[in-house]
This record gives structure tokens, C-alpha cells and sequence, in this order.
């Protein structure tokens, strides 16, 4: 029996010559007997149609500036439970595709309200060596922006590089001052809308793990103790140039999420 392989080797190298007894050639039509072909212009407009699903539009990338003020309360040595806040001040690269913006997002500084008498800072280049959040925006047709779960947060690596584990946090306090090496880790969601001269504004809610890395001064070494917390706060955005940096933009030109947007 010839193989199929010998059987088409034979009938390419050995055509078969046409014969009267050759069904002669016949054009098919395209449409079904009785249905009448497609004109030009409906050619024309399948076409068009094909073409426009295929088509895909340019991203756009713009940069924003926001704060992320959270509202909380800590226990502080010989104080008790007191309230604070604390502003988050970033710069983010947000890319529009469809329905969501991509945003990566970095800190810019970090500013603790003063509270009982006790203040907290950072190094000055300590927040722009945080690492950055990578987090995406969805909105609907109804103005409605939502985010999240992401992860944000540094782990015990020396990521301000003053030789210490963490992020160094400097304690002025009449009590218990000196410096806390902290490791932190954050689960976030937000929800919001645009709001006047704003991209978006709203609220939103952490989850924070909060390590002590460890202490410089006997009260902090003593007192300081690993957190588990949630905190809720608000946080609003702002469009800016796209050649904004963090050290272009001035403190006062972040928005404040408390006031209404003007």
C-alpha cells in the first residue's frame, strides 16, 4: 500500500494532465444561494469595524503628587494613649490603561505631628530610600476610584544607610527620647473620587506591622515594643508637571486630604 508521504510526493513530482472527464473549474459563490454580496460600502464599513477593534489607544502617563494623612494613637511611656498624625508626602508615575491607572508610587517625606511633647523625624534622605509602592486604581463610570489590598513597607536591611538595621526614627521626648531602627510592613486599600482641583480624594485603610529593630537610649531600649495596628486616614492627589521631582516640589504645594480641594 502507498504511504500518504509516497502519494503526495507522487502527485507533486506527476501532476495528472486535465481530461475531458475533469469536472470543469467553477466559481463558488461567497454567500449562500438566494443572499444577495455585500456591497462596497458595506465591505468598506466590516472593514472599518475590524479595523477599530484592533486598534488600541497611546497610554497616558501624568505625574501626581498626594498625601496619605493617617489618624492613630500610640502609647507612649508615663503618658498614657495619645492621638497623632502622621502625613506621607509622594510623588507618583500613574499610567492610564483602560479602566485603571497603573501608579508607582514614592515617598517624598515624612512628617509626625507633634504629640505630648514628643516628636518623631527622619533623616532627611531617609523616605526618598524607601522602597516604592506599585499599586493600581481602578475607576468606574460612576466616578467611583478603588485600590487595593498593596503591600508597601521595608524589612530589616539598612535601607537609610546610617548603619543601622530598618529605618532610624529619632525620638525628642522629655522622658523617653532617643532612636528606634524600625521594620514595617503595610496592607493598604483606598476608595475615592475626583474632587475639585483634585485627580482623586477619599479615604483609606492600613494594616501595619510595626518591628523594633532596636533602641538607642535606656527608656526606648526599655519601653519599645513590636505593633500590630489598624489606622484609618485620608489621602488626596494633585496633578503636576511631568518633569516633577520630589525636590522641585515645595512642602506647601502637597494637598491637604482634611481641607476641601480648591
Amino acid at each position: 500500500m502507498l504511504t500518504p508521504l509516497l502519494l503526495a510526493w507522487l502527485a507533486a513530482v506527476f501532476p495528472a494532465a486535465a481530461s475531458e472527464a475533469d469536472p470543469p473549474e467553477v466559481d463558488v459563490p461567497a454567500t449562500e444561494p438566494g443572499v444577495a454580496a455585500p456591497g462596497p460600502e458595506e465591505e468598506e464599513k466590516k472593514k472599518k469595524e475590524e479595523e477599530k477593534k484592533e486598534e488600541k489607544p497611546e497610554p497616558v502617563t501624568e505625574k501626581w503628587i498626594g498625601t496619605l494623612a493617617v489618624l492613630g494613637s500610640r502609647k507612649i511611656p508615663l503618658l498614657g494613649t495619645v492621638e497623632f498624625r502622621t502625613d506621607t508626602h509622594v510623588l507618583a508615575t500613574a499610567t492610564l490603561e483602560g479602566p485603571v491607572w497603573i501608579v508607582d508610587q514614592s515617598t517624598c517625606s515624612v512628617v509626625f505631628k507633634k504629640v505630648a511633647g514628643a516628636k518623631i523625624t527622619l533623616d532627611e534622605t531617609a523616605p526618598s530610600k524607601m522602597p516604592v509602592s506599585h499599586f493600581t486604581w481602578f475607576h468606574s463610570d460612576k466616578e467611583e476610584w478603588m485600590a487595593g489590598p498593596w503591600a508597601s513597607g521595608w524589612n530589616e536591611d539598612d535601607h537609610d544607610g546610617d548603619g543601622h538595621p530598618g529605618i532610624t526614627m529619632h525620638v525628642q521626648a522629655p522622658f523617653c527620647g532617643g532612636d528606634i531602627y524600625v521594620g514595617s510592613k503595610a496592607s493598604q486599600t483606598a476608595r475615592g473620587k475626583p474632587g475639585k482641583g483634585r485627580v482623586v480624594e477619599g479615604s483609606i485603610d492600613i494594616h501595619v506591622e510595626q518591628n523594633i529593630l532596636g533602641a538607642r537610649g535606656p527608656c526606648l531600649r526599655l519601653m519599645a515594643r513590636d505593633t500590630k495596628e489598624w489606622m484609618r486616614g485620608k489621602f488626596a492627589f494633585v496633578k503636576v508637571e511631568d518633569d516633577a521631582t520630589c525636590d522641585s516640589i515645595e512642602e506647601d504645594d502637597f494637598p491637604d486630604p482634611m481641607s476641601k480641594g480648591e
